[in-house]
C-alpha cells in the first residue's frame, strides 16, 4: 500500500480520502464539483495513471479516481477475493456512500470490466461510458447483493 500522503514529487497533488464502506479502507480522490466522472484504472496500475485527466476535467465536473482493492492507496486485505464480482461490489459500495448519479465512466484495461459490470447491473446511475484500452464484458455480470436479477442492458 502507498502511504496516503505520497505524493510523488508533487505529481500527484490529490488530498487522500478513504471509504470503509466496501469493507477494507478503499482510497479514492474527489475533486472538483459537477456531474460525476468516475476515472478507474486497470491492473497493475493505480489511480496515478489519471493524474494528467483529473486538475481539467475537475474544472466542469466532480472527478473521482479510486484504487482498486490492492492497488495505489487502497488496503490489501488478505482475507478478500480477488475477482471481478468483488471489485464491482468495492465500486458499487463507494458509489452508494458518496450517493453518486449520472455518471461517466472513464474505464481502463481492468476497469472496464468492473465499470461494464456496475453499470448492467445499475443502469440508472450511468449516463456515459468511455473506453480506453477496454472491453466491457457481454456476458452477465456477476449478481450484486438487491440488484434486480437482469437489468434493461440484456432485455
Amino acid at each position: 500500500m502507498i502511504p496516503a500522503d505520497a505524493s510523488f514529487d508533487g505529481t500527484f497533488p490529490f488530498t487522500p480520502h478513504f471509504s470503509d464502506a466496501p469493507g477494507f479502507r478503499m482510497h479514492y480522490v474527489d475533486e472538483g464539483a459537477g456531474e460525476p466522472i468516475v476515472l478507474l484504472h486497470g491492473k497493475p496500475t493505480w489511480g496515478y495513471l489519471y493524474r494528467h485527466f483529473i486538475p481539467p476535467l475537475a474544472e466542469s465536473n466532480r472527478v473521482i479516481v479510486p484504487d482498486h482493492m490492492g492497488f495505489g492507496k487502497s488496503e490489501t486485505p488478505q482475507d478478500r477475493e480477488y475477482t471481478l464480482r468483488t471489485h464491482v461490489e468495492n465500486l458499487a459500495a463507494l458509489i452508494e456512500e458518496l450517493d453518486l448519479h449520472e455518471i461517466t465512466f472513464v474505464m481502463q484495461d481492468w476497469g472496464g470490466p468492473i465499470g461494464g459490470c456496475y453499470t448492467a447491473l445499475q443502469p440508472e446511475r450511468v449516463k456515459r461510458l468511455c473506453l480506453l484500452n477496454t472491453v466491457v464484458p457481454l456476458m452477465a455480470p456477476p449478481p450484486l447483493p438487491d440488484a434486480p436479477e437482469r437489468t434493461p442492458w440484456f432485455e
